[in-house]
């Protein structure tokens, strides 16, 4: 018998996004069409979390992600 986990709930940005429970940033950024995109900044549940460390930061229910994306433009 194979028991599936209920999915998560994260907020991006203050919306609220349903996940499998066992993603990781790389797949919420999947989720976000922004996994190649350059000039992104992540912070989770207010710590920066450099780039090289998202195939491997689980997320959690209720945590808090905050995207930024550089912009150029005067």
């Amino acid at each position: 018998m194979t028991t599936t986990q209920a999915p998560m709930v994260v907020f991006v940005n203050d919306a609220p996004r349903e996940l499998p429970a066992d993603a990781t940033v790389t797949t919420l950024m999947d989720h976000l069409a922004m996994t190649t995109r350059k000039g992104i900044a992540l912070a989770i549940n207010d710590v920066v979390l450099p780039r090289l460390d998202w195939h491997h930061h689980s997320l959690h229910d209720q945590d808090r992600v905050l995207v930024l994306s550089a912009s150029q433009g005067g």
